[in-house]
């Protein structure tokens, strides 16, 4: 489509539909995932909408980022949550930040955070690791990561170690002493 601007305001021109979507929006229009139907709008606040300029998803959060054709990854009350498109709900999914690990066609894979640790979330897998970590490591490829994650239990001076596979399989465990972890952590000898 080509890009309406009119009066600091954006809007959209569909070929392809022969469509008009008014320039009303705060933004340029951001197609929502592969579709050249639904977009990404801004009007105070994110929503989506149509190219007949119906709106889909009332203009209600603070960012609003494609992660499944179903659902939507959306930052509401400054907490980044999943929204399911159709139902109008929220999934029960809560986290202050993300970093993105993979961002393909088939999947996205994030690893967010909160007050009680790290964790990795698949929008294929859904929660693989649950936010309860102090690190995690990809050892593994992009294609087929091999999660490496660590907590400290730090009132008892123990670190717990595991494997965990793409699906959110534990491939191995290991419960370490501090003394033990510091061995291995600090092998710069």
């Amino acid at each position: 489509g080509f890009a309406l601007l009119s009066n600091k305001k954006f809007g959209l021109y569909s070929p392809k539909k022969d469509a008009i979507i008014d320039a009303d929006y705060d933004m340029l229009l951001q197609p929502y995932g592969e579709t050249d139907s639904i977009f990404i709008a801004k009007k105070g606040a994110y929503g989506l909408i149509d190219v007949n300029s119906q709106v889909l998803v009332d203009f209600q959060f603070e960012d609003l980022e494609y992660w499944t054709d179903e659902v939507a990854l959306v930052k509401h009350q400054s907490k980044w949550k999943l929204y399911d498109l159709k139902n109008k709900y929220f999934i029960p999914e809560v986290f202050d930040t993300f970093e993105r690990l993979k961002e393909e066609k088939e999947e996205t894979i994030i690893m967010t955070y909160r007050s009680s640790g790290y964790g990795v979330l698949s929008s294929k897998y859904g929660r693989i690791i649950p936010e309860e970590y102090s690190n995690i490591f990809n050892m593994g490829s992009q294609d087929r990561p091999l999660y490496f994650v660590e907590r400290d239990v730090a009132q008892a001076g123990l670190y717990i170690l595991l494997y965990i596979d793409e699906k959110g399989n534990v491939i191995k465990k290991q419960v370490l002493k501090e003394e033990d972890y510091n061995k291995i952590a600090c092998s710069d000898n």
